[in-house]
């Protein structure tokens, strides 16, 4: 019994294994996700507190009247082929190299912010992923420089929802350990990280937010520090425990799911919107194409193969 156990512990922490058409989801989406994410470099012509590639280079040429018109010609044919698995340890490591001198540029300002963080860490990842790979075939005497194999194709996955993980799983420990492991009982606290989100908000872009949130939240989470405790802190866990997502597909969706939750909530309650982070839950944990793609095929299952096999029945009779 115990033998049988272990195997079945065994099988449910096996590396999932995808399909074609989720992994090329998955690029699809991180393609979409960083144009969509890509910042405007315009207005950076300087780098007063320099971050990250900032501190080995001048980046300020990124933002010099016509760059933005090069680089789309540059990484726009190499976010198409990394979509369509076309030369990836050259193309990805294009997209990798842009992204990050940007990020750096824009943090090089003197408010660093953490908004692109992941999904950089997400690419680097596919990126090593797919040169590992490639220095595998190398070694067999196979360059598979120009064709990602499927092989490949779900190295980068895996190494992308492993990523994720341990960036959730990093941020989770550094609470834990900058507060000597008194984070949850110290979140009434972040009714004042609330009134200060929403008045950033404001002095922005001159919006007033919702009185509600702005202020009648923050004063009632002071009042009752216990619910807050208990409301707030599960945060803490579902950073701590994402990882268990790798588990296998059921473990994946119940806990990108509740991390998607705890985001909208945190983006409606301190207007701190982490969009690339739930994207990219969306797609390498929650993956509703493959429920929807199952859904489907039970529901096919179910009626039109059942009347099928009723009519066979029939005709028999």
């Amino acid at each position: 019994m115990s033998q049988g156990f272990m195997a079945r512990r065994f099988q449910l922490a096996r590396l999932i294994e995808f399909a074609w058409w989720e992994m090329f989801f998955f690029r699809l989406g991180c393609a979409l996700l960083v144009w969509w994410q890509f910042p405007n470099l315009e207005q950076y012509h300087q780098m007063p507190f320099p971050r990250g590639l900032g501190h080995w280079m001048d980046l300020t040429f990124l933002s010099a009247p016509g760059t933005d018109r090069i680089l789309v010609w540059i990484w726009l044919p190499c976010l198409v082929l990394y979509v369509l698995g076309r030369g990836t340890v050259f193309t990805l490591g294009v997209i990798v190299a842009v992204y990050s001198a940007a990020g750096s540029l824009v943090n090089s300002q003197g408010a660093t912010s953490h908004t692109h963080q992941l999904l950089v860490m997400t690419l680097i990842g596919q990126w090593v992923a797919a040169l590992w790979d490639f220095g595998g075939t190398c070694c067999r005497g196979n360059l598979g420089l120009w064709v990602d194999s499927i092989r490949r194709q779900q190295a980068m996955a895996q190494v992308a929802r492993i990523v994720i993980s341990a960036a959730y799983l990093t941020c989770g420990l550094s609470k834990i350990v900058a507060t000597k492991g008194t984070w949850i009982s110290r979140t009434p606290n972040l009714s004042l990280g609330i009134m200060k989100s929403h008045a950033n908000y404001f002095y922005d872009d001159l919006q007033v937010t919702d009185p509600f949130f702005a202020s009648t939240v923050p004063h009632w989470m002071v009042e009752h520090p216990l619910v807050t405790c208990l409301i707030f802190g599960p945060g803490l866990l579902i950073e701590l425990f994402l990882f268990l997502g790798l588990l296998g597909r059921g473990w994946s969706l119940v806990f990108g799911a509740i991390a998607v939750v705890f985001h909208l909530m945190v983006g409606l309650i301190m207007l701190l919107f982490f969009t690339a982070h739930i994207w990219l839950i969306l797609l390498y944990f929650v993956n509703l194409p493959y429920w929807l793609v199952r859904c489907g095929g039970a529901l096919k299952a179910k009626f039109f193969v059942g009347n099928e096999s009723r009519r066979v029945v029939e005709v028999g009779e």
